[in-house]
């Protein structure tokens, strides 16, 4: 018996039904929260960046003994991962996506 696709089990468990039927509900109660955390969250972030961010480079380079990366970096931070987290690489920027939850 062959195994089933993340998208078969999905498509055969009904689940993308129950996600259309709830979706109205996220959106009108919970986006605008998700949003606004987010929003918060990644002003928070950014003022890090921008204190700390240039004498982070340079100890990272110098750790690792490698120039820091001559592409921009984005993080993503998302509710759950695994404890790796992720990471992509194209030609345009570097992609790292980790948890901020604090569990």
């Amino acid at each position: 018996m062959p195994k089933s696709t993340p998208t078969q089990l999905v498509a055969e468990t009904g689940t993308v039904a129950l996600l259309d039927d709830v979706l109205p509900i996220y959106r009108e109660r919970l986006w605008p929260i998700h949003g606004s955390l987010s929003r918060e969250s990644i002003g928070e972030w950014q003022a890090a960046v921008a204190g700390y961010g240039p004498s982070l480079l340079t100890v990272l380079a110098k750790l690792y003994q490698r120039p820091w990366l001559p592409i921009p970096c984005r993080v993503d931070v998302v509710a759950t991962t695994d404890r790796l987290g992720a990471y992509n690489r194209d030609n345009r920027y570097w992609r790292m996506i980790f948890t901020g939850s604090k569990s």
